[in-house]
């Protein structure tokens, strides 16, 4: 994410959804199908899958606009925020996970659940990649954009102020 964003590379932003959906599927098929023998097959599709969620990370992060001068810092602090939200939110499913696990007996619930992972991820990349098919282009929706100003005001006793812009020390009238 860091040389993605430093170094300018973007992604389409659809394509990384679409990818992160597949990442469910896949850690639910590896997951149905208990912990792999040979761990280096695994290590390369988490890694596949983390520089696409990094380059998706730095497409967004890039849409921000952020000053070039301290980026590196910035870019840094938000890796670090990103890395603390994520190990927070795996501390919550665990603990919740446990917990489940004392109430649910059903020997099956494991399969169950990795099932259901499979299929929210499949459901989510076809429905990604139905909406980004059939979708007309945002140009044709509407656009957003800032024109010059065409309107003139008067200032004074017309109640409208004599100028656009006033310092927050500066009174309008």
């Amino acid at each position: 994410m860091i040389a993605a964003t430093l170094a300018g590379w973007r992604v389409d932003a659809t394509v990384v959804d679409i990818v992160i959906a597949l990442s469910l599927v896949f850690v639910g098929v590896v997951g149905w199908f208990g912990r792999p023998i040979q761990w280096r097959w695994f290590g390369l599709g988490v890694f596949a899958f983390g520089l696409v969620h990094g380059l998706g990370l730095s497409t967004r992060l890039q849409d921000l606009g952020l000053p070039a001068d301290g980026l590196f810092g910035r870019v840094i602090a938000f890796n670090v925020g990103v890395e603390i939200g994520q190990l927070l939110a795996i501390a919550v499913m665990i603990v919740l996970g446990k917990l489940a696990a004392r109430v649910v007996t059903w020997s099956r619930a494991h399969k169950a659940a990795h099932g259901g992972l499979v299929a929210a991820g499949l459901v989510a990349a076809v429905v990604l990649s139905v909406v980004a098919v059939t979708a007309e282009p945002a140009d044709a929706i509407g656009s957003c954009s800032v024109r010059p100003r065409t309107e003139t005001y008067p200032g004074g006793e017309g109640g409208h102020p004599a100028r656009d812009f006033y310092e927050p020390t500066e009174s309008p009238r």
